[in-house]
């Protein structure tokens, strides 16, 4: 099974620049938020997890957790110049594979994404995606066709 849900850590900074403090509490103390639109009649409640509270909610319902990553650990959202270069948006990619494990970098991301199996389950070819897959892509030369983006250079 693979699932990806809200980060709670993500979710901090909006109740902040909003001064929205009754927002930060309840996020806080319960992981509940509300689907963040900028236009209230498009928000919905939603629950933001924490990484070990993910991971305690599969282990409890019998799942052996194989992998959990942050997606994305660098907001280029804010830097979209950055992703105009082919070989900058290659190295960028390079960069985000490498951090996404790293446990510092959970808190950043937006997203959690877990791959687990039932724990009785047998061991399958379940792949993970590693650094050395956004290598590998370095050397396509391919260019980006219409709407693709350079994360569609690793599946070359």
């Amino acid at each position: 099974m693979i699932a990806s849900v809200d980060n709670r850590c993500a979710a901090y900074d909006h109740y902040l620049e909003r001064g929205d403090l009754a927002g930060l509490e309840r996020l806080h103390r319960t992981g509940a938020t509300e689907w963040l639109a900028e236009r209230a009649n498009e928000r919905f409640p939603t629950h933001a997890f924490l990484p070990g509270e993910l991971r305690r909610l599969f282990e409890s319902a019998g799942f052996e957790v194989v992998d959990l990553v942050g997606k994305t650990a660098l907001d280029l959202r804010r830097h979209p110049a950055l992703l105009e270069s082919l070989d900058a948006a290659r190295a960028l990619i390079r960069i985000e594979l490498a951090c996404r494990r790293e446990p510092a970098f959970l808190g950043r991301a937006s997203h959690l994404e877990i791959v687990a199996r039932r724990a009785d389950a047998p061991a399958s070819g379940v792949h993970r995606l590693e650094e050395g897959d956004a290598e590998a892509a370095e050397d396509d030369d391919r260019e980006p066709r219409g709407d693709d983006g350079p994360e569609d250079l690793l599946d070359a």
